[in-house]
């Protein structure tokens, strides 16, 4: 199977979504912004899905407990995902894009119990979610990289025993 092929030519695709930085009208950064949380939502599976390919023994519990990983995905679970959340019939909270829109900024209107329903603007800036982002994929891609050379190290050990027996035949 091409399964982890498969993984990595989407990264490569999602790439040019989160790290192309274009001058775009309102609307077109609109649709930029929801392209963009999504894919770093799609990186965030996809690097979930390696750590379980390269049996590193973290899970998605683990990945919650860095921060690099919850603030993002809490962005886009808030504006993309879920921006009506209820929970029993209750509404939580509800989230819509500003107007003003830049290809910088990140800008929504938000209403939560946590405050009464008030209104709330919130203003993210585009380059501090990359950088938490960058600074996911370069953590977790270690672990994988790591892992990588251990069982390229076991890998090399066994295949100089298996030279040394073959020595020992001749």
């Amino acid at each position: 199977s091409n399964y982890l092929g498969d993984i990595l030519g989407y990264f490569l695709d999602t790439f040019d979504i989160i790290f192309k930085k274009e001058n775009q009208n309102n609307s077109t950064n609109f649709a930029s912004h929801i392209s963009f949380l999504q894919a770093i939502y799609v990186q965030q599976d996809f690097v979930e899905e390696m750590l379980i390919l390269f049996k590193t023994n973290l899970v998605k519990g683990d990945m919650k407990l860095n921060d690099d990983y919850s603030i993002n995905r809490e962005i886009r679970n808030e504006l993309v995902g879920h921006p009506i959340r209820r929970q029993a019939g209750k509404l939580i909270s509800s989230t819509l894009f500003g107007y003003e829109r830049s290809a910088g900024k990140i800008i929504y209107l938000r209403y939560h119990n946590e405050n009464n329903f008030d209104f709330e603007a919130v203003e993210l800036d585009v380059e501090e979610i990359i950088t938490r982002h960058c600074n996911f994929l370069v953590f977790y891609f270690d672990v994988i990289i790591e892992k990588c050379k251990d069982v390229l190290n076991k890998y090399s050990a066994e295949l100089e025993s298996v030279l040394q027996a073959a020595d020992r035949v001749e």
